[in-house]
């Protein structure tokens, strides 16, 4: 949230969308990684389902309304309770030669010792360690 204060509109080019809280009802009651109406992490719902639980319907809503009309995306975070602050940035691999070295030049630019590549496998290991499931309303 600091962040939009610090911006200089006269130093960016084009348009920088900013959405400082997408799980309103995980921040509201500080739940860790999941929102607490059913129990998934927003992070492994995109690109969403409509027809899935509250958060995988919160996933479509932002991958359709902010990122499939970006041309660059930054996840950030402000640390969530349980994490040690340790400054690290990580970008995913997608295949494309190109957008992957992009994204990961985009990670470097980031301050922080630590930058990591997430395949789609690591993604979803994450997912299911966390018990994710597509139609899990409870």
């Amino acid at each position: 949230m600091k962040l939009c204060g610090e911006i200089k509109p006269d130093q960016i080019f084009g348009t920088l969308v900013v959405v400082r809280v997408v799980n309103i009802p995980s921040f509201k009651s500080r739940s860790l990684f999941v929102t607490p109406v059913d129990g998934v992490d927003t992070y492994t719902t995109y690109p969403g389902d409509p027809e899935g639980s509250t958060t995988y319907a919160m996933g479509k809503a932002v991958f359709e309304q902010v990122v499939t009309k970006a041309n660059y995306v930054v996840h950030m975070h402000g640390g969530d309770a349980n994490e040690a602050l340790v400054p690290f940035t990580y970008f995913a691999i997608t295949g494309n030669k190109k957008v992957d070295e992009v994204s990961e030049a985009m990670a470097r630019s980031f301050p922080g010792d630590y930058v990591f590549p997430m395949t789609e496998s690591s993604r979803k290991l994450r997912s299911r360690s966390e018990g994710d499931d597509l139609h899990n309303d409870c």
